[in-house]
């Protein structure tokens, strides 16, 4: 049976949405000077557009409220089984893809009869439990409101719920699929988030005369990830800087050093790091935070960490390229049954020589399994093409 290649400007339906979308290549190989699709042209608003309003799925998620389509796809499957350089895995008009939540997206016109093929393709095969939901139940979503409209008292009930469930600081819904506004957050069966992605935005300018808006930050939630996430604690730490704020001050009359040596400091190795930079405009909420070693979350010279990663991302925007990423965070296996030894920590007391610390453990909220990931595994696609690193969480 012949099947033809798709190409640019090829037409794309979804069983979620009654409208269609279109398709776009990133491939030299053309047919009609158009681009021919490949299996990793699945990028969402670069390879596949927004099938508009409503979604289906997401609409029921979101309790009835139309939402509009935001595709989260997966890699095409069905397509060319062989190939060679360009046409390596090329798309077809027999393939089709999953998104993450739920739809089966297939392609409704290829855009050309001309370039065709009759051979064996690659096999369709259902993608794991954990890439897509499985049902609304699965879901939730949270659009962030608007900046310039205010929102109806239905609409601002409806969020404040939203918002319970996605800033608890430790544990969230298990096997959950989290929309929030253009990023998708995915938890594991311990209801750890696991998987973070979605489409960094373009940077916008303020009007002429006006300055550029601060990135939305949650200091107190940054603040206390690094705690209620299992951060990484120095063992030397024995309690806060005693120093008046005016003896902090550098060139201040009253200005002493601090008088605890330098290894004893500070408390944590980690920082609350974003998992979607605020520059991104990545949620302040608490499920958009992860114990982070410092030596990832801040800049080093000369060093590759997950800091230089962002620095590349922000070059791309600037430059006006499209930045899709996708973040797995890669958490050390539970402990053996019975065992605790993480979380439990439900504040700060005193110790018998007036420092300030840690309260003790309680063993009823105590995890036999840590929040704090060993490493993260990062694929970052600019204009199409993937870098993928992995960083080590230390």
């Amino acid at each position: 049976m012949k099947q033809y290649f798709v190409i640019s400007g090829a037409r794309l339906s979804c069983d979620q949405s009654p409208l269609p979308s279109f398709f776009s290549a990133v491939n030299t190989w053309k047919i009609n000077n158009k681009g021919v699709g490949r299996l990793t042209d699945f990028i969402p608003f670069l390879n596949v557009l927004s099938f508009g309003l409503p979604c289906k799925m997401l609409t029921q998620a979101a309790s009835g409220v139309p939402t509009p389509c935001i595709p989260f796809p997966l890699p095409w499957q069905g397509t060319h089984e062989k190939g060679k350089g360009q046409q390596l895995r090329a798309l077809l008009d027999t393939s089709s893809c999953r998104c993450a939540f739920g739809g089966k997206i297939t392609v409704a016109d290829a855009g050309q009869q001309i370039g065709c093929y009759d051979g064996p393709v690659l096999a369709v095969a259902d993608p794991p439990a954990t890439e897509v939901a499985g049902s609304a139940a699965n879901i939730v979503v949270y659009h962030p409101p608007d900046k310039n409209t205010a929102p109806t008292a239905a609409h601002d009930k409806q969020l404040k719920a939203v918002e319970k469930i996605i800033n608890q600081p430790e544990l969230l819904r298990p096997n959950t699929f989290f929309l929030v506004g253009q990023h998708l957050y995915v938890t594991d069966a311990l209801g750890r988030v696991v998987k973070v992605k979605g489409r960094l935005p373009l940077p916008v300018s303020p009007p002429r005369g006006q300055p550029k808006p601060k990135p939305v930050r949650n200091e107190t939630a940054q603040g206390t990830s690094v705690r209620y996430k299992d951060g990484l604690r120095n063992a030397k730490w024995r309690g806060p800087d005693k120093r008046t704020p005016d003896q902090k001050k550098k060139g201040h009359q009253d200005y002493i050093p601090d008088p605890r040596p330098l290894d004893e400091q500070k408390e944590y190795f980690d920082q609350g790091g974003h998992l979607i930079g605020a520059s991104f405009e990545g949620t302040p909420f608490h499920l958009n935070y992860v114990a982070q070693h410092e030596d990832q979350n801040q800049a080093r010279t000369g060093v590759e960490n997950w800091n230089a990663m962002e620095g590349r991302q922000r070059k791309a925007l600037a430059a006006g390229k499209h930045v899709y990423v996708e973040y797995e965070m890669q958490h050390p296996l539970a402990g053996p049954p019975g065992s605790k030894g993480f979380g439990g920590y439900t504040g700060k007391e005193l110790a018998p020589n007036g420092d300030t610390v840690l309260k003790s453990p309680d063993p009823k909220t105590q995890r036999d399994f840590s929040l704090r990931p060993d490493s993260f595994l990062t694929r970052t696609w600019i204009a199409g093409r993937l870098d993928e690193q992995p960083y080590p969480n230390s």
